[in-house]
């Protein structure tokens, strides 16, 4: 593109708005991505894989509503994790030739070491 051409501010015009186009159609189909994910883990892949489009302000716009919805993804997991633990803790497991009293002290002599 030659400046001194009487046509470059129409053709750069129209460079800038076929770049936040697709920057906008890019928005769309990040925002679908993550509107079908199902998992924390595969959430966080996707913001890896558009980790360099999200440097870009209109996509960036569209991908931050998303954000808060990992963060209740992640909640639910944390939450998760708790009942299985405490779960765990209060029915530990044992050893297939360990008895339940022993295998109770055991649990407890662990917890109060820490």
């Amino acid at each position: 593109m030659d400046p001194a051409i009487s046509d470059f501010d129409a053709t750069y015009t129209e460079i800038v708005r076929m770049a936040a186009d697709f920057d906008r159609r890019l928005g769309s189909v990040a925002c679908q991505c993550f509107e079908r994910v199902n998992s924390l883990e595969a959430g966080f892949k996707l913001v890896v894989s558009f980790q360099g489009l999200l440097d870009r302000p209109d996509i960036a716009d569209d991908v931050g509503a998303q954000y808060p919805l990992m963060i209740d993804m992640y909640e639910h997991e944390l939450d998760t994790v708790k009942a299985l633990f405490d779960g765990q803790r209060t029915h530990a497991v044992l050893n297939k030739n360990m008895p339940q009293t022993a295998g109770a002290l055991k649990v407890q002599s662990t917890d109060h070491a820490r």
